[in-house]
């Protein structure tokens, strides 16, 4: 994919100019080598009608000027590149307009964040009190689907809004499924041990398990929560998770408990898992998963629970890994990170179109070349050397016309002389070209150009 790490602002403002130049350029040389074509044509021919010795005309008038005043096409070989021309300025605009900023998956320098430790030496059970790793591991969770990527176990986080987990970044993650088998109590006939312990009995919920509530000033609860692990605390083993929650948004009618299963699955993480003790840590991250899995009093469960919970606990390891502390540097050997970056995107068929322009800047110089080359070493050229190809000369010849009729002599008008020059209207009707009187440059005799009809 073609790109620049260029602004896109400034990449567009570089390739109209680029453009302009390459066409700009064909132009000039363009002009030069039909001026030599045509003097080149007489020389070969003996004579040229006058039609073919218009001058190099650019411009989109050129599209319908020659059909307008002259009901064809003077010579098509040359008419085409003056229309192309003004026509391949247009789309070298709408090309430079296509260039576009887009988004792209990059490494970007890690800085300083918390960086897991794989030994266990050092464990945070519960979200630390004086510091903001909770939040730092869960944002980055979020930062990281935000931008296109996965949620998971990071090798290490930190607060860059464009991070983006790439393959290296991530340990594994949590993965939770609900096990579609939802159980109803009538509210109030039991207490939360009680549903606690049958949600046990049914193999929903493990021997040791915890629950949160939120209860109002009268004692009436909603919002249950009952979460429980594997494994005991001196296990020293990776555990799953098993989580009830009740989707009721209040207090009022049954009370339904859907459960979910939880396991993770981030083999180089095993060893931060294997040394928390489990049961006490979930009872201390149990108010912390209640609160985020409902919208608020009086709601019912949020929509995606699976992903809640995987961002929990994924987030549960991540903290107890990371030691509390935000400003470690990165390891020696990974000191980058996936992120989104912006790059400016060129489409190729913009890069075609400049290098065919380059090309035709190429041929065309080629070919002014070869003409001048004929008539530099063509013995003749003098003959040819006032012979009008273009505006300004067809003035000067006609300039010297209207002095060979006035005074009955052939007189050539010197090009500085032009400028005295005006168009009037004549005494019996239609214009003139007059001129001041003064003597003028002599034109030989022997020395001029002919053209036929």
């Amino acid at each position: 994919m073609p790109s620049v790490a260029y602004d896109s602002t400034h990449a567009r403002f570089i390739a109209r100019a680029i453009f302009r130049g390459l066409l700009l350029l064909p132009v000039l040389i363009s002009g030069y080598c039909h001026s030599l074509y045509i003097k080149r044509q007489i020389l070969r021919h003996n004579g040229l009608p006058p039609l073919e010795a218009a001058g190099w005309l650019a411009g989109p008038g050129m599209l319908l000027q020659p059909w307008r005043y002259l009901h064809r096409v003077p010579n098509p070989g040359w008419w085409l590149p003056m229309v192309a021309i003004p026509l391949a300025a247009v789309v070298a605009d709408f090309a430079s307009s296509t260039i576009r900023s887009q988004d792209t998956l990059a490494q970007c320098p890690f800085g300083t964040g918390f960086v897991l430790d794989l030994s266990g030496n050092e464990l945070f059970h519960g979200p630390p009190w004086n510091g903001r790793s909770t939040s730092v591991a869960g944002n980055a969770q979020i930062n990281s689907r935000n931008n296109g990527c996965s949620m998971g176990i990071f090798v290490k986080a930190n607060t860059a809004p464009h991070f983006c987990a790439a393959d290296e970044d991530m340990y594994g993650t949590w993965n939770c499924t609900n096990v579609q088998l939802d159980i109803t109590y009538s509210y109030g006939t039991q207490s939360e041990d009680e549903v606690a312990r049958d949600m046990s009995a049914r193999n929903l919920q493990y021997k040791s398990s915890s629950y949160a509530r939120t209860s109002d000033s009268q004692g009436l609860g909603t919002h249950l929560v009952v979460l429980s692990s594997s494994q005991a605390d001196d296990a020293k083993q990776p555990f799953d998770v098993r989580v009830s929650i009740d989707t009721a948004p209040n207090y009022t009618g049954d009370q339904t408990l859907q459960s979910y299963q939880c396991s993770m699955h981030a083999p180089k993480a095993e060893a931060i898992s294997s040394n928390i003790t489990s049961a006490s840590t979930l009872l201390d991250w149990i108010r912390l998963i209640q609160g985020n899995l409902y919208n608020g009093a009086d709601t019912p469960p949020v929509n995606d629970v699976e992903d809640m919970l995987v961002w929990l606990l994924n987030s549960l390891i991540m903290v107890a890994g990371g030691s509390n502390d935000l400003l470690s540097p990165p390891p020696a050997i990974h000191t980058t990170q996936g992120c989104i970056t912006q790059i400016t995107y060129i489409p190729p068929w913009v890069i075609y179109l400049a290098l065919a322009t380059a090309a035709s800047l190429v041929l065309a110089t080629v070919v002014t070349f070869y003409f001048w080359c004929t008539l530099r070493f063509n013995p003749n050229r003098a003959a040819v050397e006032d012979a009008p190809t273009n505006l300004y000369t067809w003035i000067r010849h006609a300039a010297t016309e209207t002095r060979s009729r006035g005074e009955g002599i052939v007189k050539a008008v010197s090009r500085g002389a032009l400028q005295d020059y005006r168009v009037v209207r004549g005494s019996a009707g239609g214009v003139s070209l007059v001129g001041p009187a003064e003597e003028m440059e002599p034109l030989h005799r022997d020395v001029g150009t002919t053209f036929s009809g």
